[in-house]
């Protein structure tokens, strides 16, 4: 059980960092270089172009 809700944890604080990152980049105008260094990062080994 404990490690369940440390796995809750941790994956709620991603998700609100990430929404914090996406948000901060619409204001700014960069989100779709957000986007690139986002999909790069986690999915660069999944994604081929």
């Amino acid at each position: 059980m404990v490690a369940a809700t440390l796995a809750t944890i941790h994956n709620q604080h991603f998700i609100v960092g990430l929404v914090d990152q996406m948000r901060e980049s619409i204001e700014d105008g960069s989100f779709f270089e957000f986007k690139e260094r986002f999909m790069k990062r986690y999915y660069d080994n999944v994604i081929r172009r």
